[in-house]
């Protein structure tokens, strides 16, 4: 029994699960039952505690020791980051998925991605959330995009930007894909995600249900984040870097957008400043004709102008 075991854990399986954890222990069997129970079953779990106070990195051994598909692993903190590389560099399967750790997956997730990935290099679906929310980027039908297309989708606002519910192939996730500093600690999926459509030729989306997202995890960063006009200018940086290589406008209404965006999530948080070279460099740029949207276009006369401001922010407060 053994040696079948070990004969089964050196084929290479189809999908490589990559699941980083830290400080999950409340959800990390809901996570891991979801996955066990997948439909699709030619594949491996890659467990990567990433130096858990908790009691996370002894329910990954538990596991591991029940099922040869799943490998735990263990490693000093590095950030959500650091330990989706290092289980990518463990990675044997064709084909990446990345699942946070108080996450979910419909039974039939697995199935529905790799029955579309036959002419694609990566499989877009839709995400759910584990209440009555809705999760705010839907595909509403099944269709192909090349790799610009679905940049300017994520730039637009108009699809998640987060690494899950996405299957990639392994050989499109280039050296820098997942090569961030540690300081980059909110929005690194989207900076991610951009360097990854360098590599791939065309994208696949599909209207079904593949992810659960859980919103009342209190430890989520996108809980507790602060955003700044320094941290939003070197996201934007970043970005931008990366689709002026592929040609995408860095006037154009794509980018405009994305930079409102950004904006938008520092007035929330109370740090806007139009003192700041964020603001005074780029905002005078954007006009209500390329701003993209009749929402955008109220956005851009609040950034503008003072006395908006002011009421928006009172109205916040």
């Amino acid at each position: 029994m053994k040696k079948q075991i070990e004969i089964l854990r050196i084929m290479i399986p189809k999908i490589s699960i990559i699941v980083p954890v830290y400080k999950t222990e409340q959800y990390l069997h809901y996570c891991i039952d979801s996955i066990l129970k997948q439909t699709f079953v030619d594949f491996e779990l890659i467990l990567v505690d990433d130096g858990s106070p908790d009691s996370s990195g002894e329910i990954c051994d538990s596991y591991a020791q029940l099922d040869y598909r799943i490998y735990a692993f263990h490693k000093e903190n590095g950030g959500v980051i650091s330990a989706r590389r290092y289980g990518l560099n463990r990675a044997k399967g064709e084909w990446i998925l990345f699942v946070d750790s108080d996450d979910a997956l419909p039974p039939n997730a697995l199935s529905i991605l790799y029955n579309a990935s036959e002419e694609c290099s990566m499989v877009v679906g839709n995400i759910s959330t584990n209440n009555s929310v809705n999760f705010p980027y839907q595909i509403v039908s099944d269709v192909e995009k090349s790799p610009i297309e679905w940049v300017n989708d994520m730039l637009r606002g108009k699809m998640h930007t987060g690494p899950v519910a996405k299957l990639i192939k392994k050989s499109c996730c280039g050296d820098n894909f997942l090569d961030l500093p540690s300081d980059i600690v909110y929005a690194e999926d989207f900076i991610a995600n951009v360097r990854l459509a360098e590599k791939l030729s065309k994208v696949c989306y599909v209207s079904q249900t593949v992810y659960i997202y859980t919103v009342d995890n209190d430890n989520s960063i996108s809980n507790k984040f602060v955003y700044t006009l320094d941290y939003g200018m070197k996201v934007y940086c970043y970005i931008r870097e990366v689709v002026e290589k592929m040609g995408i406008s860095l006037n154009g209404t794509s980018m405009n957008m994305f930079y409102l965006n950004i904006l938008k999530h520092v007035f929330v948080s109370g740090k806007y400043d139009v003192a700041h070279p964020f603001v005074y460099n780029y905002l005078p740029k954007i006009s209500l004709k390329n701003s993209g949207c009749i929402i955008n276009c109220i956005w851009l006369l609040i950034f503008k102008y003072r006395l908006l401001r002011i009421v928006l922010q009172r109205i916040l407060l």
